[in-house]
């Protein structure tokens, strides 16, 4: 498949600030929800997963079977399975549901925020994140990130996101800037300025 042992091993594994990725997601969550079912979507190596193990009662899915073997392997039991999200609903309800760099892979991302939407509980959120294709910074980085990895069919502009998921009558949206996996306060902090 296209999401193989190779596909891993030259996008995710090498990202040079992986660690500082994984552990601002973890954040991120924290601030929203900090127990409960959750489910990430495009699971991956479960490297989010396993940081989350203690604090929510954790599964996730992949439309790749060694993501999802290697996800089982590092949590030690079977918490992920293989399932192709365009074409499948989930069972079951969720009080977090994960999204992070999946949905610019997906020919119709709207049908699939509806589907996980449905999967939620009556206060359960859903967060994804998409490239940050905003600006003239933003863009550039998006057309690179897109020659680098093929599979990214909708790069959407932010607003379309925006229209995306208001027009799914989600409520509260937060838009997080993260420049290379280092969040805002993370630059004024280096930077010495307010970029807000």
């Amino acid at each position: 498949t296209r999401y193989d042992e190779s596909y891993h091993s030259t996008i995710i594994e090498y990202w040079p600030f992986r660690q500082r990725d994984l552990l601002n997601k973890k954040n991120f969550l924290r601030s929203y929800k900090t127990h409960g079912k959750l489910l990430e979507v495009g699971c991956g190596d479960g490297e989010l997963l396993y940081l989350l193990k203690d604090e929510y009662n954790i599964s996730g899915i992949d439309i790749s079977q060694h993501s999802v073997d290697k996800t089982n392997k590092l949590i030690g039991k079977k918490i992920a399975k293989p399932l192709d999200i365009q074409t499948n609903t989930l069972k079951g309800k969720y009080d977090v549901i994960l999204a992070f760099d999946v949905l610019e892979h997906l020919s119709n991302p709207k049908t699939v925020i509806k589907r996980l939407v449905y999967s939620l509980n009556g206060d359960g959120i859903l967060i994804f994140t998409v490239p940050n294709n905003y600006g003239i910074f933003g863009s550039f980085v998006t057309f690179v990130f897109n020659l680098l990895d093929k599979t990214h069919i909708n790069t959407f502009k932010r607003e379309k996101w925006i229209q995306i998921v208001q027009s799914l009558g989600l409520h509260y949206v937060v838009l997080n800037q993260i420049l290379f996996n280092f969040t805002q306060s993370d630059w004024t902090k280096h930077i010495g300025f307010n970029l807000a």
